[in-house]
């Protein structure tokens, strides 16, 4: 019996779980001078209200990455009626197959602050 079939399908799904899930560095230059935007270029063209939050909580509570800068403006996300922001589109499956999990990331993260 063949072997290649089990590698094939540990291979896929390796690939799903490390590459295709959650975000992947999505660094993007600024076209005006090619530098890696900052944190606050990303936070920048969210509400006031929205930044503060955001700057709160700093942190995607899925990949714990920065928010804003190169992973780009922050996306609001509701679990259970409590706000919070992720790093980009690529959180929110993560985010609403783990809600539980998810939700005390977010308590932490802006628990004091």
């Amino acid at each position: 019996m063949s072997r290649f079939p089990t590698f094939l399908a540990c291979f896929l799904g390796a690939a799903v779980v490390f590459g295709l899930s959650g975000c992947g560095d999505k660094t993007t230059t600024d076209k005006t001078n090619g530098k890696t935007p900052s944190a606050d270029a990303g936070l920048a063209k969210l509400s006031p209200v929205d930044r503060a939050a955001a700057e709160k909580q700093k942190f995607c509570p899925v990949s714990n990455k920065p928010l804003g800068g190169k992973m780009g403006t922050p996306i609001k996300f509701t679990i259970e009626e409590t706000e919070f922001f992720l790093c980009c589109d690529g959180c929110k499956s993560t985010a609403k197959k783990e809600p539980d999990r998810i939700l005390a990331n977010v308590k932490k993260l802006t628990a004091n602050k």
